[in-house]
């Protein structure tokens, strides 16, 4: 089937015929069921919602564009299971009637939504999406990694075998735990495989070999990478200069151990260097609990220093080291500070001295004035701005020893991504709903001392303000700010007249929009 209007605007008429192409597709493969996995980029698949709410929501957030096989609402993938296998694995909780609809939930969902927690539905809670700029809702989610979540669903969604209770996601989780706990090696684990392989019933969906469980589960992150090194250590056989080399362009020693062997395939790196990928790591909403090691070195290099040896002087010496701040985008601030990033609450520096509200389908932060001097013009310019003068002061600058003393008033408990674990720790207080946990960096003894310990990276945010202004004066269709809702927002709020919606619905043109007058003509202002 044609996808490509999957890629075309909301507006465009064959996205709008798509849409009713991409639901008759669903409707000829639901098996009767009322309820389907709604793909709008908010739901993302992982809520169920009757066709007319799909279409309705298609119609006003879009589709995921990266959702070209759509594996879930019937389309077989290559070398996988059929929708009638998949579908015979699924059975009804005890006591559920025959004809209701109601899946059984794997527990490898848990690990899967600690992987991907962006794609959890546990987490979209306290997520305030932008409706009125739906390409960009989950601008901050990697294709790649939906694809990585896709695989890994469709696997905890798979049937062993017909009729079959366990998946197949299932299953290799609970292999690789008792290979873990009885410490098999990998050649005895591969036989174990095979011959479980062997007990099940023919066409079972069990791996046949440890590359294959590998292969699988290599989705779920949090492996390493093998990067050879020069044996004196002179560099990395990495990168695209280097990651074909045989022999150090330093000191010129091989790359490789001798060998009678002639075959690339079989020659062994005289050294290894087992690479922990950063990014991976970074993307998990427990980021404290993976930053424990890093931690724990800082501390050591703060507190008591490691003896190291420096070359240029022939002396040795005792090196000490400190963190002077972070620099990162919003979302990890949030993730590094332990601060909320979304919802009312936002707003890192000021903190309670704050006012948010929602207009136009988002929340806006109003009264950001009070930080300009006192007897600023914009401080009385009402008309302007919200139809309301700011007398008010500046939000106070609190200091570390100020957020250390208020975080160690409340006992925040455990973090993890089990909801159960999550039931049992007491709610916060509403002077801390602008922080999720006390934040691990505090361990490290200078941190509360630091006036600045979070930064911003200036590059996006600069970015970001340029596109949205631009395509809000240059009236970009779907991408502009300028919209109905805001429009209609405005005569709640009682303020700019002059650029409500007239009686016949249509907008009135802003001061702030420029319009080509025509292809041969300068841009003018309307």
């Amino acid at each position: 089937m044609d996808k490509r209007w999957m890629q075309y605007d909301r507006g465009n008429p064959e996205y709008q015929q798509g849409i009713l192409d991409f639901l008759l597709f669903v409707l000829e493969h639901a098996d009767g069921r009322t309820v389907h996995r709604c793909s709008c980029v908010e739901c993302h698949n992982t809520k169920w919602k009757t066709i007319y709410e799909i279409h309705e929501r298609l119609n006003t957030r879009s589709i995921m564009r990266s959702y070209t096989t759509w594996s879930l609402h019937g389309e077989t993938l290559d070398n996988e299971p059929t929708l009638e296998e998949i579908r015979a694995g699924y059975f009804q909780h005890a006591g559920s009637s025959s004809s209701s609809f109601d899946l059984y939930v794997d527990p490898s969902m848990n690990i899967i939504h600690d992987a991907f927690p962006s794609f959890a539905i546990r987490h979209e809670e306290e997520v305030v999406y932008d409706t009125t700029d739906a390409d960009h809702a989950f601008s901050n989610v990697d294709n790649d990694d939906y694809d990585k979540y896709n695989r890994l669903l469709a696997k905890a969604q798979t049937p062993l075998y017909l009729g079959c209770n366990v998946t197949v996601l299932g299953a290799i989780i609970e292999q690789i735990k008792t290979k873990v706990d009885s410490n098999w090696s990998n050649v005895s684990f591969n036989g174990n495989l095979v011959n479980i392989k062997k007990l099940l019933p023919p066409g079972n969906n069990f791996p046949h070999s440890f590359d294959k469980v590998q292969s699988m589960l290599k989705d779920l992150g949090l492996g390493y990478e093998n990067i050879d090194a020069c044996k004196n250590n002179c560099v990395l056989f990495y990168g695209v200069i280097k990651k074909d080399l045989d022999y150090c362009p330093v000191c010129k020693a091989s790359r490789w151990k001798s060998s009678s062997s002639s075959s690339k395939k079989k020659r062994i790196p005289k050294k290894v260097f087992r690479y922990f990928p950063l990014i991976p790591r970074l993307k998990r909403k427990c980021l404290d609990v993976y930053m424990r090691p890093l931690i724990d070195e800082l501390k050591e290099l703060w507190e008591n220093g490691v003896p190291t040896f420096n070359w240029y002087s022939q002396t040795s010496f005792r090196m000490k080291a400190a963190v002077v701040w972070t620099i990162s985008d919003f979302p990890g601030y949030g993730m590094l500070s332990s601060q909320t990033t979304k919802g009312y609450k936002a707003f890192p520096i000021c903190l309670v001295d704050l006012n948010a509200s929602w207009h136009a389908g988002k929340v806006c932060y109003l009264g950001s004035h009070t930080g300009l001097p006192e007897d600023h013009p914009w401080r009385f310019d009402a008309a302007s701005f919200d139809g309301k003068q700011e007398f008010g002061l500046k939000p106070q600058e609190r200091s570390g020893e100020w957020i250390l003393d208020m975080l160690n008033s409340f006992d925040f408990r455990r973090l993890s991504s089990d909801p159960d674990v999550l039931a049992q720790n007491p709610k916060r207080p509403s002077r801390l709903e602008n922080w999720k946990h006390k934040s691990i960096f505090f361990e490290l003894s200078y941190w509360k001392k630091l006036r600045i310990r979070h930064c911003l990276d200036v590059m996006h945010i600069e970015k970001n303000v340029y596109d949205n202004i631009v395509r809000t004066v240059f009236r970009f269709k779907d991408k502009t700010k300028d919209t109905m809702k805001a429009r209609k927002d405005l005569q709640l709020m009682n303020i700019r007249p002059h650029l409500w919606l007239t009686t016949s619905g249509s907008m009135p043109l802003a001061h702030y929009r420029i319009n080509p007058a025509n292809e041969n003509e300068s841009f003018q202002m309307v």
